[in-house]
């Protein structure tokens, strides 16, 4: 390196420091004053926003002038002029004259990563390390393409790959880079070992995390441990995991903690009596979730509900994760749904599923369902029959929230349709159902949360489903401001949208509006489809006994007016132990 050169580097370096210095002096100063900005510079091949002056030149305080010119500096680099600075700035009462150096304008003329496969040299090199590229330079672009390269050695059993320069050549504008890449160690995961208050099984956080002892090392596993564990209802984090390495090994050091994950919940609903104008009906619902009390990750639910004098329904189901140390989930689940004394539904459904990510997973199912008529006597056998069907479906379901009990950022998403044949009266007929769902959470502001949610449910060849086959509508949980299943349809979306207000982890309160449109299947000439609409408000406590949800909820149909005796109250609990 010449001494002329040696002289401007040392220059730009002490440039730096005494601007540092005079900013530290400055700033104090003037932090209440209106200033005008001049960038000044000799150069006459500048870029055009400088040479144009197009910056931004009043200020209201010194600190956002300062802020100012480093996002200038940040840009002429980016834009390579890599030599850029300000040599020194100059405060004449409330105008301020930036003395601007930019320097050449680079660009890439070679660019070569010695010991790079040539799978990484094509999947992350924009060209042929053999010819010259001619490319401006940009710092930030050549920074990310470091990163990637260290990341996919990283994550593939060379945590301490590195890249070093080898040479750096400038040649007037031009820039030649020779780089090295050293792979170092290749490391293999040696032991997992769990620390902390938790029973879980260690063979299935290895198999939720990624990872396996003897597998070769990946950097992935362990940094996005946190993230995952966050997705889990019965396990948290006490801090983040820890690496030993040694020789060619490593050992990790997980610190996991059991949460409270059993939840029981109900529901009590006050709805006017349709028998008796003074009095109120009561509806409800029981749910019981029960999680990893056998330390396998396991789930087991039941949900029962009684949305009628005689009318009841119960759904109950368990999941095992990773069967049999095998990669593979299993579930099941069977729902009794019986109408009054008119119709009994019966189905069940067993599955096999794969979880890609720790947040996605694909299912392959089969599904049974039948339905019979308890009272022929009492019912139009014309609309009213015994029916059963069997489908084969696929399901596929992703979700990423932040906190899962009450989230205020992320998005989840659930697909399954399913196809097979129906019989009624002995004859079979081809049948094709599908059910979506998804929602997304959008933070706003301070503590406020947009929380909105989209569902469809689809039957065909809807003309010739029976009345006890059809899909319910209406209710706490799916149309509010409506009786739990007051609309019964082949096909529906509902989309509901809520504002929330989370003063606390687990507590909020909030105002919804949902919408829903849904076939008329007593009238399938006409195609007709139905509009209803509710709102309302409500409001969930966090307590030590648990907590106490109220919301209040009206609904109506577009060509019918709002009844306040209509109104819908509900009031649940929640309680984890």
């Amino acid at each position: 390196m010449n001494n002329k050169l040696k002289h401007k580097i040392h220059a730009r370096i002490k440039g730096t420091i005494i601007l540092f210095l005079f900013l530290q002096g400055i700033i104090p100063a003037f932090a209440q004053k209106k200033y005008t900005l001049n960038i000044i510079t000799a150069k006459e091949e500048l870029p055009g926003f400088i040479k144009k002056k197009s910056y931004k030149t009043s200020f209201s305080d010194s600190v956002l002038l300062i802020q100012y010119l480093q996002k200038i500096k940040s840009q002429l680099i980016k834009d390579a002029y890599i030599t850029a600075s300000f040599d020194s700035i100059k405060f004449d009462s409330l105008t301020v004259n930036a003395f601007l150096y930019t320097g050449k304008k680079y660009q890439i003329n070679t660019f070569n990563i010695c010991g790079l496969s040539p799978a990484l040299e094509k999947k992350y090199l924009p060209h042929n390390s053999k010819k010259k590229i001619q490319k401006t330079f940009n710092p930030a672009e050549l920074n990310n393409i470091y990163k990637k390269i260290i990341t996919e050695y990283e994550n593939n059993a060379y945590p301490f790959a590195s890249l070093t320069p080898v040479k750096v050549n400038l040649d007037g504008k031009n820039i030649n880079l020779d780089l090295k890449l050293e792979k170092n160690t290749k490391i293999y995961f040696h032991k997992i070992f769990i620390k902390g208050k938790t029973k879980i099984s260690p063979v299935f956080v290895k198999k939720y995390l990624s990872i396996k002892e003897g597998n070769t090392y990946n950097e992935e596993s362990i940094t996005s441990a946190e993230k995952k564990i966050k997705q889990l209802n019965f396990l948290s984090e006490i801090k983040p995991p820890e690496v030993d390495f040694f020789g060619n090994n490593a050992d990790i050091y997980l610190y996991l903690k059991d949460k409270k994950a059993n939840l029981i919940d109900g529901v009590i609903g006050f709805i006017p009596d349709k028998n008796n104008d003074n009095k109120l009906s009561f509806t409800g619902n029981i749910n019981l979730n029960l999680s990893d009390n056998f330390n396998k990750g396991e789930n087991i639910f039941l949900k029962w509900s009684k949305t009628a004098e005689l009318s009841q329904k119960l759904n109950a189901g368990f999941k095992i994760p990773y069967f049999l140390k095998s990669p593979f989930n299993i579930s099941a689940q069977f729902i009794l749904d019986k109408r009054d004394t008119l119709w009994m539904n019966l189905s069940g459904k067993a599955t096999l599923d794969f979880k890609p990510e720790y947040n996605s997973e694909i299912s392959a199912y089969i599904k049974t369902k039948s339905s019979f008529i308890i009272s022929p006597e009492y019912v139009d056998t014309s609309l009213f029959k015994n029916t059963s069907a069997i489908m084969f479906g696929f399901a596929y379901a992703l979700q990423n929230l932040d906190y899962i009990f009450n989230p205020s950022e992320g998005f989840a998403l659930n697909i399954s349709p399913a196809a097979g044949k129906r019989t009624v009266n002995n004859i079979k007929s081809n049948y094709f159902e599908t059910d979506l769902f998804a929602e997304y959470y959008l933070p706003l502001f301070s503590r406020f949360v947009l929380k909105s949610s989209a569902k469809l449910k689809y039957a065909f060849p809807y003309e010739d489903l029976c009345e006890n086959e059809l899909f319910d509508l209406g209710g706490f949980n799916s149309l509010r401001g409506f009786d739990e299943n007051q609309f019964r349809t082949s096909a529906y979306a509902l989309i509901n949208a809520e504002i929330r207000y989370l003063y606390e982890k687990e507590s909020s309160a909030f105002i919804f509006f949902n919408t829903a449109t849904f076939k008329d299947n007593n009238n399938t000439a006409d195609n007709k489809y139905y509009h209803p609409y509710g709102f309302g408000i409500g409001t969930s406590i966090n307590t030590k006994a648990g907590i106490f949800s109220v919301s209040y909820a009206l609904g109506a149909l577009p060509e019918n007016n709002l009844k306040i005796s209509d109104s819908k109250i509900h009031i649940g609990y929640i309680n984890r132990f």
